[in-house]
């Protein structure tokens, strides 16, 4: 059985041609950014993948979906059954959660909820002082303004999402499908990618909603008079039927 030598170069990012040491190479798989290189002798290859890390600087932002990214290959690394297929998605869902509970915590409870109500933080930041006056004093609409950072949050991620979605169109290579690595979905999951991102996007928005109306309730529950009358006159209807009923029983049980 014949040996193939394969030559992958560091972070410098060489060409296939200084790898292989050679002349002009060819590419013999993969595409531009990430491919098998040869010059000739069929027993050595180059893997040049330095395209993957070169661009604009928007692809910092990529190590972001980082987390996402150890998820999803741990979904190829176990047994393909049900309930591991479920937690890992479970898993991934609950990343997206977290990360938008953390950008609520900085932009709808320090921000909209706290800095915003106080007029010596809201004097530091010139750019909330509009949250102070008007109809955006109430602290519901102050809360509604701080929501722009985990809903900036959650844009970014579904835009880095879309941008990273087509690499999800490589043939799959031959086999029988016995491999993970020969699941064609593996591969072509341009369709499975998209339906995740609509699944992410909308829990990220359901994160955001419920932390929206969580404090809104709250504070309606402790200040907000039309609450507070309605909840006693409840308690009052409470009151009158327990004592109504009270003197029926004791009635009653005085009559036997």
């Amino acid at each position: 059985m014949a040996v193939t030598e394969l030559r992958v170069h560091g972070v410098g990012g060489s060409t296939p041609e200084q790898v292989l040491n050679s002349g002009p190479a060819t590419r013999v798989a993969g595409d531009a950014e990430a491919g098998f290189y040869t010059a000739g002798d069929p027993h050595l290859e180059a893997y040049c993948w330095g395209n993957l890390t070169s661009g604009g600087a928007t692809r910092a932002f990529w190590l972001l979906m980082l987390p996402f990214t150890l998820v999803n290959a741990s979904f190829w690394m176990g047994p393909r059954r049900r309930v591991n297929e479920g937690v890992v998605r479970l898993l991934a869902l609950s990343l997206t959660a977290t990360a938008l509970l953390a950008a609520e915590g900085i932009g709808t409870d320090l921000i909209g909820w706290q800095c915003a109500a106080r007029p010596t933080c809201r004097g530091r930041h010139t750019w909330l002082r509009f949250v102070g006056h008007g109809v955006m004093a109430g602290p519901g609409r102050r809360a509604a303004v701080g929501t722009a950072v985990p809903l900036a949050v959650l844009a970014l991620l579904w835009w880095l999402s879309r941008r990273t979605g087509r690499h999800e169109q490589v043939p799959p290579p031959p086999g029988n499908g016995t491999a993970p690595l020969e699941d064609p979905t593996f591969w072509l999951g341009a369709r499975q990618v998209a339906r995740l991102r609509h699944l992410h996007l909308s829990v990220g928005l359901a994160v955001v909603g419920l932390g929206l109306a969580f404090p809104c309730l709250a504070w309606d529950r402790h200040h907000d008079t039309a609450f507070k009358v309605a909840r006693g006159h409840f308690d009052y209807e409470l009151t009158r039927d327990y004592a109504t009923a009270r003197s029926s029983l004791m009635s009653t049980l005085d009559q036997g």
